[in-house]
């Protein structure tokens, strides 16, 4: 991304913010949706994001790690919002072994602290590498490796050794 838009945007330029914010839209929405896994939560938490952005643009420090930052944001929100909600998933009918396990996935990830639920969110719903996570997190890459791999066996035990 252009780093002189990103400057003009920490100076108040709110065109820039916003081409910005649409830039990244897509990723957004991913990552809302991935972790929310509805609509309307999803394009709720989107909004919120893009009015923490527009009025704290200004506390950026370093325009380089902008996406960083808006994802940052982006996850703090959808973490306000299930702490909020407090909800479950509801109970499908099951059709066959393969929504079964899709449940079954959705329940051990709700069972994950929110911590754990970020780094399982970055690795494999937006294809990070373990370095970004690290970058991302503000953590040392081993710990970011070490934590992957108890999450996933956590996971693998929660879901029957799948």
């Amino acid at each position: 991304m252009d780093v002189k838009l990103i400057q003009q945007a920490i100076k108040g330029n709110q065109d820039a913010c916003v081409l910005l914010l649409q830039h990244h839209q897509d990723v957004l929405y991913r990552i809302a949706y991935s972790y929310l896994r509805n609509e309307p939560d999803t394009l709720d938490a989107i909004q919120e994001v893009t009015i923490r952005c527009l009025t704290r643009i200004h506390t950026l420090k370093e325009p380089t790690y902008f996406k960083t930052w808006l994802i940052r944001i982006l996850l703090n929100v959808c973490a306000d919002l299930n702490r909020k909600k407090q909800r479950t998933l509801p109970v499908l009918q099951e059709k066959g072994y393969e929504e079964e396990l899709h449940i079954d996935l959705y329940r051990a990830l709700d069972e994950l602290e929110v911590e754990q639920r970020e780094l399982i969110y970055l690795k494999y719903f937006e294809d990070y590498q373990n370095k970004q996570i690290a970058e991302q997190l503000q953590l040392p890459e081993g710990t970011v490796k070490s934590r992957l791999h108890t999450i996933l066996k956590k996971m693998r035990k929660r879901l029957g050794g799948v």
